[in-house]
């Protein structure tokens, strides 16, 4: 049909419609969705635009899809997805079906990129690029403890609140926080360990028994393995307790 034939339509099936569309090249997996809400620019009707005016006068207003038109040549699938009365619900739909498409994070939809080609993604031209640096961990991680340096109180109270509100993650990372140094500074934890018993004498032998109560299995284990390994230490200490032994009954029998 002519274009002279289609402004001849009645006004019932001519009247301003807008609507969204989707487009691709599907042998490059390339795809555009977008919308078409506006009243004069390009249409082919009057009253607006309408479904009628798409890939005749009107051929998306991305640069993207011109550049895309112009490498590659005319998509080969051309739909018009829906109509709407106006355009706030035009827009709104778009919007959502956008977010649904995921069209920023995949490479297949052309909405996401602002160039064709692509503009690298490194050094200067990286989106994220800030006074000289990008966002990478250890930049982050820098900034990160320069602020804690710098609001002691307001990281302090940070931390309070997380734990707070995570009682079983921050166990479990005090857990994995703790294993991981001993794993990484054994000779500072047995030196530690060493200092702590000499100094608290009887909270450590409390503790020890304690222990042996709650887990006699694991005490026997640990006390075979011992023996086996320390041979010497173990006869001595069998020794010291015999002559230990004999002389507590010796002042009991005189």
């Amino acid at each position: 049909m002519k274009i002279s034939d289609k402004i001849m339509k009645d006004n019932k099936e001519t009247v301003y419609t807008p609507y969204t569309y989707l487009i691709g090249w599907s042998k490059l997996n390339k795809w555009y969705y977008g919308v078409r809400y506006a009243t004069k620019t390009k249409c082919l009707y009057e009253s607006g635009c309408h479904p009628d005016d798409f890939w005749v006068k009107y051929h998306t207003s991305s640069e993207v899809v011109t550049a895309f038109r112009k490498e590659h040549g005319e998509p080969n699938f051309i739909k018009i997805d829906k109509t709407f009365s106006n355009a706030d619900d035009a827009k709104a739909w778009e919007e959502k079906e956008l977010v649904r498409l995921n069209v920023v994070k995949e490479d297949k939809w052309l909405n996401g990129t602002l160039a064709f080609p692509p503009p690298p993604m490194y050094g200067e031209d990286h989106p994220n690029y800030i006074h000289g640096r990008s966002k990478d961990p250890d930049w982050k991680r820098e900034k990160s403890r320069k602020w804690r340096e710098n609001n002691p109180e307001k990281a302090r109270e940070r931390v309070r609140n997380w734990r707070e509100k995570n009682p079983e993650k921050d166990r479990d990372h005090n857990l994995k926080s703790s294993r991981k140094y001993r794993e990484n500074n054994l000779e500072k934890e047995r030196e530690r360990c060493r200092n702590w018993r000499e100094n608290n004498l009887e909270k450590a032998r409390e503790s020890s028994q304690n222990w042996r109560e709650k887990n006699p299995e694991k005490s026997r284990k640990s006390s075979r393995k011992w023996r086996e390994n320390n041979p010497e230490k173990a006869r001595e200490k069998d020794r010291k307790r015999y002559a230990k032994n004999k002389l507590e009954k010796s002042l009991q029998t005189a």
